[in-house]
């Protein structure tokens, strides 16, 4: 398995080959516009810890709001089927397609036009929810930076966020679109 003096033996050009597991770099002077648009933008277990670990620590006991996956094509999450709306549910640990499951249906009862992006992460007024609904914009926003700082650390990935215009009887509040980066990090 070594070649020459201790040093690991390289199949075929740099290494590819039987093996060979590719990977990624997003490094300060290059580009990462060209990340072919096939691959999903982040795996399902990844996300859900994003979400655990944003809402967890905002609102550990009867949260006010919650957060919901939304799909808009069949590329973004490794592990979600495809288009649709998913609520997490972190007891269970597992996402639930939610009613409706077809996110443009979502759009457009949340009084939002087109699609940012293929995904976007929405907060939603929960049961357990009292208190003042006043409050809940600013909760969103706090939650959304809580979960934005926690996507800073994944590399590839930035967001937007978007207040859902008020709506009577509209429980989503927020709309976090997720992106991948295109310009070099700094």
């Amino acid at each position: 398995m070594t070649g020459t003096a201790g040093q690991p033996q390289l199949y075929g050009p740099a290494g590819a080959g039987r093996g060979a597991i590719p990977f990624r770099i997003f490094r300060k002077d290059g580009n990462v516009q060209d990340l072919p648009t096939s691959e999903p933008m982040i795996h399902l277990n990844i996300l859900a810890q994003m979400l655990y670990e944003a809402f967890h620590h905002r609102m550990p006991v009867e949260p006010e709001l919650e957060p919901i996956v939304v799909l808009f094509d069949d590329r973004p999450v490794d592990g979600l089927p495809g288009p649709g709306v998913y609520l997490a549910d972190f007891s269970n640990e597992l996402f639930r397609s939610a009613d409706p499951d077809d996110p443009l249906i979502l759009l457009e009862e949340s009084g939002l036009s087109e699609p940012k992006s293929p995904m976007a992460i929405a907060y939603r007024k929960s049961e357990n929810a009292g208190g003042d609904p006043g409050d809940l914009p600013e909760k969103s926003r706090a939650l959304a930076r809580s979960f934005s700082s926690i996507l800073e650390l994944h590399g590839n990935l930035s967001d937007s966020v978007q207040l859902v215009p008020e709506l009577s009887g509209q429980p989503l509040v927020l709309m976090q679109w997720i992106t991948e980066r295109e310009a070099s990090l700094l």
